[in-house]
């Protein structure tokens, strides 16, 4: 290599090397970043626009990121009423290792889409046992309420949805070694009145079911849970309702 050469390939080395760990510091930025911008348009609402997002780094370069960005696509599939979807991503990601949250939020996602969907029972119920076991929330007892009652155990139904009221709410974060929880006060407020109004609604208490529901309609958030809440504040208020045969399944009703 002639000198002249070599010194000008040394010269352009010492100008751009101090700039490179400047690229690599804006690389990384960059891809946190991106990691979590989904996370304020969840916060918000907009589950679609969160989903389409945390889809971007499912192949995240650090594999419990990806599969933490792969539970929020399941998340917001959930939310969006795209529940078959939900199912299938959720399920995918339950055949992996896990650490200890993320095994906690799929089995309590899950649950969820599963009575959601009105089937799987048995399946429901132990999902949301072991989820209530590692973490009890009033809206993994009222989960479990529907598992019960769908099974039959209306007694155990019942005093799934008594637990439900005396228990302490959700923790707000639940810090993780590969992945942390966070748990939006509204979205489970609105969840549960949901979920509690639902029970009522089966059983054939309507006024307690309209108050409920009313509440879930009342959250700034929209889901599939506030919007079955709508279509079903409307049934239990109806005047021609025959309280003496509420029904057990919304198979009558078309929700998302």
């Amino acid at each position: 290599m002639p000198a002249e050469t070599e010194s000008t390939w040394i010269a352009t080395f010492l100008l751009v090397a101090p700039v490179v760990p400047l690229l690599f510091l804006f690389y990384f930025s960059f891809r946190i970043w991106t990691l979590l911008a989904p996370m304020r348009p969840m916060a918000r609402g907009e589950y679609a626009v969160a989903r389409r997002g945390f889809e971007k780094t499912t192949r995240f370069w650090l594999p419990s990121a990806a599969r933490a960005s792969r539970y929020n696509v399941a998340l917001c599939l959930e939310l969006e009423g795209r529940l078959a979807e939900s199912e299938a991503r959720v399920r995918e990601l339950l055949a992996e290792p896990l650490d200890e949250r993320l095994t906690y939020a799929a089995r309590s996602l899950l649950g969820t889409v599963l009575m959601l969907r009105e089937h799987g029972f048995e399946e429901a119920r132990a999902l949301l046992e072991a989820a209530q076991s590692d973490l009890p929330t009033p809206l993994g007892a009222l989960l479990l309420a529907h598992a019960h009652f769908g099974l039959g155990d209306k007694g155990g139904a019942a005093q799934h949805v008594a637990a439900a009221m005396t228990m302490p709410p959700a923790p707000s974060f639940r810090v993780g070694w590969k992945a942390s929880l966070r748990f939006d006060p509204e979205l489970q407020r609105s969840m549960e009145s949901y979920f509690r109004g639902w029970y009522f609604y089966k059983v054939g208490d309507m006024s307690r079911a309209r108050v409920d529901f009313d509440l879930a309609c009342r959250s700034p958030l929209v889901h599939v849970c506030t919007a079955r809440a709508r279509t079903l504040l409307a049934s239990a208020s109806s005047p021609a309702f025959d309280i003496e045969d509420p029904p057990s399944s919304l198979s009558p009703h078309e929700f998302p």
